[in-house]
């Protein structure tokens, strides 16, 4: 198995096709569009980051598999049945069976990413922070390389909207591409570093600098279309939901502005720094700081309705579904809330930090822990012979 593992290791990278235990080429399934419920494929699920999903995992959880990855993923796994891809914060991407456990491979794709990668039909579409092909297509179905490009040192997601592709990088650059090649569309230039992903939402790109430089961007054009400076940094992602982009500040500030002409709607301040993306989903915000706290707030109004407290920082977005939210901890702990009132429903001690967003998609729960161990929870009450599929 090490042998095939380092035999896929350069053929990846030299871009030609796989050929191992009767996977040639690699069984792939397009992903269409728009994206399918039970897919996860770019950052918080769709180009607004929501984090948030259609359907409810009811705790107790149960342990369904676990797997020790050789490093910690980027964001949060991406999954399309019946696999789960985990890309790493080294550069490698491993790739599962959901439902037999098995790896089917694993790859140096870059030299180091620092957010996730895209899932785009039958592409896997990275940035990479380090190296000098920083963008780079990978046909998951051949297993090839379509395209590499040299652009500056990638230090977000990879956004996509109406075939295009958006991120943003270490020298400031919100570059917009197509998504069939890389080449630049358009390029906006801010005077530092961008560390949150932006997001897309009605036709409008919403970046921030690391410094608090917040602007809206026509997604076909570029064209600036309103700006504000910050009175903080800025180091989380951002989210949009219902004509609102939030921004969670690093000096604790927490900001929603109207997408259409950029007019503020409300600000809260709290004790403690974001670090975290939020989770949007019926009316409601909800975010983890480095408080030990995590929030929830009225998209209305900002109007907090409840706070819950771990014994840990919480720097990655928390996930919401119908009737639940789902919380990881550097205190270890994996927690089941309520979604509308913050009642702890259910915990899972790890005993070592969260470090990815606990995401749902299906019947399935993933998270990974600092010691590298992937978890993936199934719902005791639901348990029976319940898998994954692919229609």
């Amino acid at each position: 198995m090490k042998r095939w593992k380092k035999k896929w290791f350069f053929t990846l990278i030299a871009g030609f096709a796989i050929g191992c235990a009767g996977l040639y080429p690699f069984p792939w399934p397009l992903v269409p569009e728009p994206f399918p419920s039970n897919s996860l494929v770019m950052l918080g699920g769709n180009a607004q980051h929501a984090f948030a999903g259609d359907t409810d995992l009811a705790p107790p959880l149960e342990l369904w598999w676990k797997k020790r990855l050789e490093s910690i993923i980027a964001d949060h796994p991406l999954i399309h049945p019946p696999y789960l891809i985990a890309p790493l914060l080294s550069g490698t991407v491993q790739i599962f069976h959901l439902t037999t456990h098995r790896e089917i491979g694993a790859g140096r794709l870059g030299v180091a990413m620092a957010h996730a990668p895209l899932i785009w039909n039958q592409f896997l579409v990275l940035g990479f922070n380090h190296g000098n092909n920083t963008l780079l297509s990978f046909n998951l179905k051949e297993a090839s390389t379509v395209y590499q490009k040299k652009y500056s040192h990638i230090t977000t997601a990879i956004t996509y909207g109406d075939q295009k592709i958006y991120f943003g990088t270490r020298t400031g650059l919100i570059i917009c591409a197509n998504s069939f090649s890389g080449d630049s569309i358009w390029v906006f230039r801010f005077s530092e570093s961008v560390l949150s992903s932006p997001v897309v939402e009605d036709g409008i790109v919403v970046a921030v600098s690391q410094h608090g430089k917040l602007v809206a961007l026509d997604a076909t054009s570029g064209i600036v279309l309103w700006q504000h400076q910050l009175k903080e940094p800025v180091w989380a992602d951002l989210s949009a939901g219902d004509s609102l982009v939030f921004i969670p500040g690093k000096h604790g500030g927490f900001y929603a502005f109207r997408l259409q002409d950029g007019s503020l709607s409300w600000s809260r301040q709290f004790n403690g720094a974001f670090f975290g993306g939020c989770a949007v989903k019926g009316g409601l915000v909800y975010v983890g700081n480095n408080a030990h706290r995590v929030l929830a707030m009225k998209q209305s109004d900002g109007a907090v309705i409840w706070r819950f407290a771990t014994n840990g920082v919480v720097n990655k977005a928390p996930f919401a579904t119908p009737e639940y939210l789902y919380v990881g901890s550097w205190d270890g702990r994996l927690y089941v809330l309520n979604r509308f009132n913050g009642e702890q429903l259910w915990q899972y001690d790890f005993k070592s930090p969260v470090r990815t967003t606990p995401v749902v998609v299906g019947d399935y729960l993933f998270v990974q822990t600092a010691n590298r161990q992937l978890w993936i929870f199934q719902s005791h009450r639901e348990r029976a012979g319940r898998y994954l599929s692919h229609e």
